[in-house]
């Protein structure tokens, strides 16, 4: 996906994944790469840290859509 095509679907409130409208109270994870998405739509992605993108054993770590 080009960079103007990523920073578009931000504005517009999309999941880069599945490209469906965030509505609020989704739940909702951060990627490393992507961004905000749904939590769905990561299930099965290797969790990492991300401020230093080493591995983690832990759960992802999901939060509340809240527009702005």
């Amino acid at each position: 996906m080009k960079s103007g095509t990523r920073i578009a679907l931000h504005r517009l409130d999309l999941c880069p994944v599945c490209l469906v409208g965030f509505s609020a109270g989704d739940s909702c994870a951060t990627d490393i790469e992507l961004g905000t998405c749904h939590a769905a739509c990561l299930e099965g992605a290797p969790v990492v840290y991300l401020d230093t993108g080493e591995p983690s054993d832990g759960p992802v770590t999901t939060f509340p859509y809240e527009p702005d």
